[in-house]
């Protein structure tokens, strides 16, 4: 017998400005089979709708009417909502995405990749991988309080390692024990990784390893 949570579908609530965006992911999302429970296109009415219809995900438009960008990351990483928010952004705003990496929404999907790009990326969504989608040069750049592009060569080999092996999402453990090294010296070497990158924290090193391979 299937369980009954297994012929749930999961739903969706779309929050997107323009109508012909909302009905092309209207169509992509009933075509991966996942049910679209509401469309909001005003920034007044996305939390009742959120709290009447609890989705799985919400998809939101980063200039949507009446909800500010910066404003929308900082209550959402303290509402302690189980949906899962996916930021559709044009937007190459560096604070903009900083306080993205630093936030608890799922996603990121800029606005310019193609039809073929997107679907890929709604796929692995759907199949409960967060990701980001985004331009190499805004990844980049949003992990540094300069404007100076981050440079991987600037990592010793040990590091580029490291970094990979995060990306491989292994633990600090599991690193030592592959690397043949301390626990200490992989934090250290974290440390070291996440300075030269200018990332404050682990959470934006994570985030920015599992889309930038070396």
């Amino acid at each position: 017998m299937i369980p009954h949570d297994a012929l749930k579908k999961q739903t969706i609530v779309l929050a997107l400005s323009n109508s012909i965006i909302n009905s092309f992911f209207f169509r992509k999302c009933e075509s991966m089979n996942v049910d679209v429970v509401a469309s909001v296109n005003d920034g007044e009415n996305l939390f009742p709708t959120l709290k009447k219809t609890n989705p799985d995900f919400l998809l939101i438009d980063s200039e949507l009417k009446n909800c500010n960008r910066l404003n929308f990351l900082y209550e959402w990483s303290s509402s302690n909502s189980n949906t899962k928010a996916i930021i559709y952004s044009q937007t190459a705003e560096k604070l903009y995405f900083k306080t993205f990496l630093d936030s608890n929404a799922y996603a990121f999907i800029q606005e310019d990749c193609d039809e073929q790009e997107l679907s890929l990326c709604l796929k692995n969504i759907f199949d409960g991988k967060g990701m980001i989608f985004i331009k190499q040069s805004l990844m980049i750049n949003a992990g540094r309080d300069d404007d100076e592009s981050l440079d991987l060569q600037n990592l010793t080999q040990r590091e580029k390692d490291i970094w990979d092996l995060i990306g491989k999402e292994l633990t600090e453990r599991e690193i030592a024990d592959k690397l043949s090294i301390s626990l200490y010296t992989v934090k250290t070497h974290k440390n070291n990784i996440s300075k030269k990158m200018g990332f404050k924290n682990k959470r934006r090193l994570t985030r920015a390893v599992n889309n930038y391979k070396v």
